[in-house]
C-alpha cells in the first residue's frame, strides 16, 4: 500500500512540473492554491516536531518555552543560558525541521541533511 506520503508527493509533482506549466489565468491560480495545502500539510506534519523538541529543550534548561527562540535568546543574553555542545545541537535540529517544513527545496537543506540529519531525531 503507498503511503499518504508519497501519494501527496506524487499529486504535488503533477501539480508543479506538468500541469503548471500549461495553465494560465484563474486555472494557474487555482492550482497555487494547492500549494498552499502542501505547506499546511508540511506544518501539520513537522510542526509537533518542533514543539516536542522546544518543550524537551525548555524542560531541560528550565526555559519558558511559549516561545522557544525569543525564549533562548533572551536566556543567551542575561547569561542564564551557556553556549555548549547541547545547544549547538537543539538549534541545527530546530533549523532542519524548520527549514525542512518552510522551504523544503532550499539548495543548503540536503547538504545540512547529509551532515546533520542523523541529529534530527
Amino acid at each position: 500500500m503507498t503511503s499518504r506520503e508519497d501519494l501527496l508527493a506524487a499529486v504535488r509533482a503533477f501539480l508543479r512540473e506538468d500541469l503548471q506549466p500549461q495553465l494560465s489565468g484563474r486555472a494557474a491560480y487555482q492550482n497555487r492554491i494547492a500549494a498552499v495545502l502542501a505547506m499546511l500539510e508540511r506544518q501539520e506534519t513537522m510542526g509537533p516536531r518542533i514543539e516536542a523538541l522546544d518543550k524537551a529543550f525548555a524542560e531541560a534548561r528550565g526555559l519558558d518555552g511559549a516561545d522557544m527562540p525569543a525564549a533562548v535568546a533572551r536566556a543567551l543574553r542575561d547569561g542564564v543560558l551557556e553556549e555548549d555542545g547541547e545547544l549547538r545541537r537543539y538549534l541545527r535540529q530546530r533549523a532542519l525541521i524548520r527549514t525542512r517544513m518552510d522551504a523544503p527545496r532550499y539548495g543548503a537543506l540536503g547538504e545540512a541533511l547529509g551532515r546533520w540529519g542523523d541529529e534530527e531525531q
